[in-house]
């Protein structure tokens, strides 16, 4: 079988399990991490999170390469960086302190710092991606994606790829 092995497929590229692995944290989320996810209702899915940072890294360049401008260069994803964290966080803090934030947040959750450059570049692409389509909520940017007919397939042990949401869904594995 040619599916041995993989987590995701997105527009033919193939990612690994060992792919997702490399990025989770053995000894698994921190106790205090996890005692604020649970307070706030909110599952800790170090696995799901991590695949779905690496397919929308896939989906989001994906897209953007079959808009009107074609992908971004990673300077101009750079140069607006400040702004997409603004932008996508509504908070006013600069893209180094977010980074900062995101860095405690992944360690916390049990994934380890190999991924954020990863998810950084995810960030710019979705502010890149939502500038160009005009989203203004996750739906549009869904819709949006989805319009691109990207496949995607997720396998099962990992969760289910949803369009709506551009993320993947640990609930029903």
């Amino acid at each position: 079988r040619t599916n041995v092995g993989t987590a995701a497929i997105v527009a033919g590229h193939r990612i690994s399990e060992s792919d997702v692995h490399k990025y989770i944290d053995p000894t698994g989320p921190t106790a205090s991490f996890s005692a604020a996810a649970v307070a706030n209702g909110q599952p800790v899915q170090p696995k799901a999170d991590v695949m779905t940072i690496l397919v929308q890294n896939e989906v989001f360049a994906q897209a953007l390469a079959r808009t009107a401008g074609g992908l971004p260069s990673d300077a101009t994803l750079s140069a607006a960086h400040d702004q997409a964290v603004q932008t996508l966080t509504g908070q006013s803090v600069t893209g180094d302190q977010f980074d900062a934030q995101v860095a405690a947040n992944l360690l916390g959750e049990g994934i380890k710092l190999n991924l954020l450059p990863i998810l950084l570049h995810v960030v710019d692409l979705e502010y890149q991606l939502v500038t160009r389509t005009k989203a203004s909520q996750i739906s549009d940017l869904g819709k949006a994606v989805s319009a691109q007919h990207i496949s995607v397939d997720v396998n099962p042990a990992y969760g289910t790829w949803d369009a709506a949401n551009v993320a993947v869904d640990e609930s029903g594995s």
